[in-house]
């Protein structure tokens, strides 16, 4: 009986959700970077050369368990380099920001470096991924950092502010800041904390040069979280605090300014509210944390949100559904009005898991996700997963795309002519390796759109030629059993 209703739950919320919880849509192009063990995405960032930057985990490369893993990608996303930094345990990187005068500085959580089981681990990396400084803060205890930015403050420069958590047997895990200048030297820290587990995931300066930290507290009879929401002044002493959530379990993994009506929004799970066993959560305060609005997103299974996007028009999340898609978890992107009115959505992924973890919005207003995917994965494991996708919340959700063709095929490409964004479109009757390249009328190879493991199915990918001159160039598809070559006409 219980199952009976639970197939008619979920019938009844996929027919009514269809226009909204479309199945997988088009990308512009996909990207995945690893080995033959784990790898994922954790971060990216846009770069000033148009290209990004990635950081997360490798289990693949470098030493012992894994070590933090960077690759650096041109606007295509095309690797131009790949690095990983670590010891002989296991080192995890989080959170990537640019340094000021050039280079990043990426933090994580490391068993290889410091006094304890475990010690923040903050490394800053040159343009060419050389290492030029490491440091670790903590005690002999456990410590774990989850965000960097970087930060201005009158009295004592700009530097970075660090945000995780410090473990003692004493107080159990307070949330921990760490601020410090451009060379990794600490300005000061500070801990926050009463009797309970309290967690930091994400910290962000506000416009009076103060901070706001989101994460989540555990209390004493383990029975209950709520997310956590703390305000500091620019030295890091509370202004206030407040907890969100119902009688079981919810977390927060970013907080982001609300530049609609001010205050601030929350993404990341419950499991106190929503249909599913954990679902989205999001929630909007005022300046002072006040709750003015909450909601939920999400189906029968579990869903969990990680990242939240400000855009004029209202918000973009990112993050996992089982409710939804082609497989066991697909990367689920969410479009919602300023009130958090989901108003689009579409998922990404094959019959797998796939994780979305960190989203960004490109030059051109295209999103760029980034996370791991199990699904695509050459080797059975899983790959670090970049993905552009489409802005418009219609492009690709229909019904074709998820139709097996007779053929396999190339079409011609559309519009052509075209100035200067076009959309090739590929059949393919079977899950093939596939390669998609654009050469010049010379023969030379000038970019690589898709190097990829694609599903059975139609597919689209978009070409941005706005760095090329106007003339001819040739696309070619090449799956190993089939290859074909077509020709189209830029003009500008």
């Amino acid at each position: 009986m219980r199952t009976l209703k639970y197939l008619l739950a979920l019938t009844m919320i996929f027919i009514l959700s269809q226009p909204l919880f479309a199945q997988m849509a088009d990308t512009v192009w996909t990207k995945r970077f690893g080995g033959n063990r784990w790898d994922e995405g954790s971060s990216v960032r846009r770069l000033d050369d148009g290209g990004y930057i990635i950081t997360g985990y490798s289990a693949s490369f470098g030493d012992a368990l894994g070590d933090f893993y960077v690759v650096r990608t041109d606007y295509h996303g095309n690797t131009i380099w790949e690095n990983t930094y670590g010891g002989n345990d296991w080192d995890w990187a989080y959170c990537l920001a640019t340094a000021p005068a050039g280079g990043f500085v990426t933090v994580g959580y490391s068993q290889s470096f410091g006094e304890g089981i475990g010690t923040i681990y903050f490394i800053k990396i040159n343009g060419g991924g050389q290492i030029e400084w490491t440091k670790t803060y903590g005690s002999q205890f456990n410590d774990d950092a989850r965000c960097v930015q970087r930060t201005k403050q009158h009295g004592i420069g700009n530097g970075y502010i660090i945000c995780g958590w410090t473990h003692h047997p004493e107080y159990m895990r307070d949330v921990y800041l760490i601020r410090t200048d451009y060379d990794g030297d600490t300005l000061w820290t500070k801990r926050y904390g009463e009797d309970n587990d309290e967690l930091g995931y994400w910290v962000s300066q506000t416009p009076d040069y103060g901070y706001v930290v989101t994460g989540a507290v555990r209390y004493n009879d383990n029975l209950c979280t709520d997310m956590y929401l703390l305000k500091t002044d620019p030295y890091g002493n509370t202004l206030w605090s407040r907890n969100y959530g119902g009688e079981n379990y919810e977390c927060a993994y970013q907080v982001i300014q609300d530049y609609h009506s001010g205050g601030y929004v929350l993404i990341g799970e419950s499991k106190s509210f929503g249909t599913g066993d954990y679902d989205i959560y999001m929630v909007k305060t005022d300046a002072e944390g006040d709750t003015v609005w909450t909601r939920t997103y999400g189906g029968p299974g579990d869903e969990h949100g990680y990242k939240v996007l400000y855009e004029p028009d209202g918000y973009v999340i990112v993050g996992s559904t089982e409710s939804y898609g082609a497989g066991d978890f697909d990367i689920w992107l969410i479009k919602t009005d300023v009130d958090g009115n989901a108003i689009g959505a579409r998922t990404y992924g094959g019959r797998g898991f796939d994780y979305g973890f960190s989203v960004i919005k490109t030059d051109n207003n295209e999103y760029l996700i980034t996370g791991t995917t199990g699904s695509f994965s050459s080797n059975g494991t899983f790959d670090a997963y970049l993905l552009k996708v489409h802005p418009d919340f219609t492009v690709g959700i229909d019904d074709d795309n998820m139709t097996i063709p007779d053929d396999i095929g190339l079409s011609q490409n559309y519009p052509n002519p075209f100035n200067a964004k076009t959309s090739i479109r590929f059949e393919l009757t079977k899950q093939s390796q596939i390669t998609l390249d654009i050469y010049d009328v010379l023969g030379n190879k000038i970019t690589t759109l898709a190097n990829d493991i694609y599903p059975a199915g139609n597919h689209n990918i978009s070409f941005d030629a706005f760095r090329y001159a106007s003339g001819i160039y040739f696309y070619k598809l090449d799956t190993g059993d089939y290859t074909e070559t077509k020709k189209m006409l830029l003009i500008k």
